[in-house]
């Protein structure tokens, strides 16, 4: 049997951090499947950017999903204009069909890669930074599943870290994030328009951590972008 639901959405995240400009979420994958060989198919927009997801689960117990996210922003901040690119791709897989009564479980883990261009002030190429960010997650879902309706409940364990292209150390940045998220949708069996919303609540924000073996004076090339050393 196959599946494909959730057309068009909108997502709406509040996010309990600082720069929230610097981190923006992806839209949380719910396929809550029954069987094998379900299909779900999601395209949105939102306070996030773009979102694409598909959903599948090829056996009577697991499934994967795959997420990208598009995201492009400019905001006026208190260090002037502040310009925000990122693409972010994710890839889960978990165990689906546990059921209490009415309501259904699932439980996957995964991994994604966001590739960010930071720059704070458009005209000054010196305040321009690509992030290099990876992210590992578990995900588990509980949700109550009609042909009319879904509500779905997520409680995402986000743990992330940041590489920046401007160091010729290495230069990492920890942080680990919960994202309560609850998605709900209105349609009829196959096809059916949904809303996300979400907090995202700072667990722990990590230092950065320098290799300072090899360390060389560096001068910005005329691109503003530092070179980097092979350690």
């Amino acid at each position: 049997m196959i599946k494909i639901l959730h057309i068009i959405s909108l997502f709406v995240s509040i996010a309990f951090a600082s720069c929230n400009a610097f981190y923006v979420p992806a839209l949380v994958n719910t396929p809550m499947f029954d069987e094998k060989n379900e299909l779900c198919i999601n395209a949105s927009v939102g306070t996030n950017g773009y979102n694409f997801q598909g959903a599948y689960s090829f056996s009577d117990k697991l499934g994967f999903f795959v997420n990208t996210r598009i995201y492009n922003n400019d905001t006026k901040g208190y260090e002037g204009f502040v310009e925000n690119k990122s693409i972010l791709i994710e890839l889960g897989m978990g165990r689906y069909g546990y059921k209490l009564k009415d309501l259904k479980f699932e439980l996957f883990t995964g991994a994604g890669y966001d590739y960010n261009i930071l720059n704070m002030g458009r005209y000054s190429p010196l305040n321009k930074s690509i992030y290099y960010k990876y992210n590992y997650f578990i995900q588990p879902n509980v949700g109550i599943v009609t042909d009319f309706a879904e509500s779905v409940l997520s409680l995402r364990i986000n743990n992330l870290s940041y590489l920046n292209n401007k160091s010729n150390l290495k230069e990492i940045k920890y942080d680990c994030i919960l994202e309560p998220v609850f998605t709900t949708s209105i349609g009829y069996k196959y096809f059916k328009f949904f809303f996300q919303g979400g907090i995202i609540v700072p667990l722990y924000f990590g230092n950065y951590f320098y290799s300072v073996e090899n360390e060389i004076t560096r001068e910005p090339d005329y691109t503003g972008i530092y070179p980097t050393q092979n350690l």
